[in-house]
Order: C-alpha cells, then sequence, then structure tokens
C-alpha cells in the first residue's frame, strides 16, 4: 500500500475470519481498512448469508469467511455483495459477485464479457509461421506515436488519446492475425473427460439446488438431504 499512495483499491477473497468475530485477525483487518481507507462491502440482505459450507449428510457447518474490501470512491449507494450458490459449483466456497463502478465511467463486473462472445485461442493447432508473417505485415502499418513514446513528463495527459489509440492498433492487430491462423473455442466447452454421466450429476445437482431455495434453503430435511447427496455424487464422479 505505501508503494501505491493515492492509488484506488481492490481486495477480496479468503480472509478465513468473519467480520461477527471477536479474534484479533478480524480486529487486524479492521485497522488496516481504516489506515488505507478502505471499507467493507456488505452484504446484500436478500440472499444466502454465507460464503464458505462444510456439507455433510452427518453435520452441516457454514460461515461468511469470503470478503472484498476496496477504496470508497468505488461503492455506490445500495449496492451490496451477492453470494451466488450456483448447483453446479462444488466447491467448498461460493463465488461472490459486486459491480464496481470506477471513476473512469466504464463499468467492469465479472460479466464484463459475455460467455457466448468469450472464446480461447488453441495456440497448440495454430499455424505459427503464417501467423507471425500476417502480424508482422499488420503491425508495420501502425503508426507510431512518437512524441507520445518521447515525452518525459511523467505526469503528461497530452499524449492519453495517441497512447490509447497506438494500444488499440496493436491489440487490433494481434486480433486480427489470430482470427486467421490460431483455431479458438468457447471457454465454457466440455472438457475431453467429460462424460454423459457428469451432464447427468451436474443437472441433478442444478435441479436439487433449484428446489432447496425456492423452499428457502432448508438446512434439514428430505430436500436438504437428496441436496447433499447429489453434490457428493457430483463432486466424487468429478
Amino acid at each position: 500500500m505505501d508503494r501505491c499512495l493515492g492509488c484506488k483499491c481492490v481486495f477480496g477473497g479468503d480472509f478465513n475470519v468473519s467480520r461477527s468475530s471477536n479474534a484479533t485477525t478480524y480486529h487486524t483487518l479492521d485497522k488496516f481498512c481504516v489506515a488505507n481507507r478502505l471499507v467493507w462491502l456488505d452484504l446484500a440482505p436478500d440472499g444466502v448469508n454465507h460464503t464458505f459450507h462444510n456439507d455433510r449428510l452427518d453435520r452441516v457447518s457454514h460461515s461468511l469467511i469470503d470478503h472484498s474490501i476496496c477504496s470508497p470512491e468505488f461503492v455506490q449507494s445500495q449496492q451490496y455483495v451477492y453470494i451466488m450458490d450456483d448447483g453446479d459449483n462444488h466447491s467448498d466456497h461460493f463465488a461472490i459477485h459486486y459491480r464496481f463502478q470506477l471513476p473512469c465511467g466504464h463499468t467492469y463486473s465479472h460479466h464484463s464479457h459475455s460467455p457466448e462472445s468469450a472464446r480461447k485461442l488453441l495456440w497448440d493447432r495454430a499455424d505459427l509461421t503464417a501467423y507471425q508473417s500476417s502480424l508482422s505485415t499488420l503491425l508495420a502499418s501502425v503508426i507510431l506515436p512518437v512524441d507520445a513514446l518521447l515525452c518525459t513528463n511523467s505526469h503528461c495527459s497530452l499524449h492519453r488519446e495517441s497512447l490509447e489509440a497506438y494500444y488499440q492498433d496493436i491489440v487490433g492487430c494481434l486480433s486480427a492475425a489470430g482470427s486467421h491462423y490460431v483455431p479458438s473455442s468457447k471457454l465454457d466447452i466440455q472438457k475431453h473427460w467429460w462424460t454423459p454421466e457428469l451432464t447427468t450429476l451436474k443437472e441433478q445437482c442444478i435441479d436439487i439446488t433449484t428446489i432447496w431455495k425456492s423452499v428457502g434453503r432448508p438446512r434439514s430435511g428430505p430436500i436438504n438431504t437428496e441436496r447433499l447427496k447429489c453434490k457428493l455424487r457430483y463432486k466424487q464422479a468429478i
């Protein structure tokens, strides 16, 4: 933090401590937030109230130990952290979602790229020789912002647009060459080890989790027991 004075920050993940705890770890973290002008992001009042869960048929325990803290400039009024208790998540930690509004006006979130358009480049199947040749030709046409590159003013704002255009031109060249000579696939494509049985188990987990959520997320009873059994079968199969 000392090396990034004046910067805006976001921290998130498994802190392994509850905010309601009286543990020394929490008080240390809270003092860190106060000293560095950071705020804790509040949990949505309507939804799951825990991020870690140890679901066993003989004993179920859960706690809220995954948190997000950030600079106050990123916090919008009436904005909350949402815990995503998806049925196909076989981890013992739930994912957390929060939508940040950055001062520059661009909004980023975990949905900043739609799943339909997100693709993975398969470099092991690429025609690297043709890719390199194509990329060299495309990059040769990019105009260098000489004045911006030679500027020695560390606080200069005059060349911001030309540097951004230069960056976008390079990215455009990389994308264009890659689209011709590097195969790609959807990010959610099934792995080579995926089987029809896993698809069935995944669908069962999603279905029973949907039912479980619709009846108020009970921690006991036949629906919860069946949910735990489905998750266990799915996790063991994975």
